[in-house]
């Protein structure tokens, strides 16, 4: 099954964010990001039929994506990672900090 919604976060600012669904997940994507702490983890949440993984780094930045409970276990590790890669290949310096929403 498909990557269904993404976001990379600088805290719990939302950067970027891609969805191919209609439902409240982007709330709940934001309660997420509201206790996720500034550090180096990863973690998954299943929440009814799916899963909201995340990716989180001492800088702030976290990446999250949401699949559906039948998905590879590897799918969103595997996302997440090459998401994260072209971010810090678009933004080495961390000049994302000064991104406007």
């Amino acid at each position: 099954m498909p990557i269904l919604y993404a976001l990379v976060a600088d805290g719990s600012r939302v950067l970027a964010e891609h969805s191919t669904r209609e439902g409240n997940f982007k709330a709940v994507a934001r309660q997420l990001l509201a206790e996720i702490p500034a550090s180096d983890d990863r973690k998954s949440y299943e929440a009814q039929d799916v899963i909201f993984s995340y990716i989180s780094e001492q800088s702030g930045l976290v990446f999250m994506c949401m699949t559906t409970v039948n998905s590879k276990a590897l799918l969103p590790w595997v996302f997440m990672e090459d998401v994260k890669s072209r971010f810090w290949s678009d933004y080495p310096d961390g000049s994302f900090h000064q991104v406007q929403n």
